[in-house]
């Protein structure tokens, strides 16, 4: 099976663009876990791609 190399290539590039809005929070903020803020990361990826179809229009 396996992924085409430019979708396998885009998913890196979302996972570290997430990693890298999280670190920071992370350690300005030990309290969160890291999981917990590339969550929070992933959420804003999505309401900036994807917005509630809502407000689509």
């Amino acid at each position: 099976m396996g992924v085409d190399p430019g979708k396998a290539r885009l998913i890196i590039d979302v996972a570290l663009a997430i990693h890298r809005r999280a670190m920071p929070r992370w350690l300005a903020e030990p309290d969160i876990t890291l999981a917990q803020l590339m969550s929070q990361a992933a959420a804003e990826l999505r309401d900036v791609v994807a917005p509630p179809a809502s407000t689509i229009g």
